[in-house]
């Protein structure tokens, strides 16, 4: 897939010259839309399995799930994710709308 077209995007990057900012090249990203996700952890990483549900295992009521995406980062990581996570969904959330949470 193409990448991004505002690959020259400065995200972050200061007006007064100030810290260096980031320049994302996403031109090898792939897109990717799954509907089920888990997080896994220990001490050391957090483990986020993305995937896609695909149909109900034949012999039970169970799900099957087909994960291609493994993402793995330190617990340091993490955190930076879910508090700009927290923050888009605080910024574009209607306070009247619940998210349903699927839990596998």
């Amino acid at each position: 897939m193409e990448g991004n077209k505002n690959r020259g995007d400065h995200a972050g990057k200061s007006e007064k010259g100030g810290e260096p900012g980031i320049i994302w090249d996403d031109s090898q990203a792939r897109t990717f839309s799954p509907n089920v996700a888990q997080v896994k952890a220990v001490r050391e990483e957090v483990w986020l399995l993305f995937g896609t549900t695909q149909r109900k295992h034949s012999d039970q009521n169970d799900l099957l799930v087909e994960s291609p995406v493994r993402v793995i980062m330190s617990p340091f990581t993490a955190k930076q994710l879910s508090i700009a996570l927290d923050h888009v969904i605080q910024k574009y959330m209607n306070p009247r709308v619940r998210l349903a949470i699927l839990r596998l």
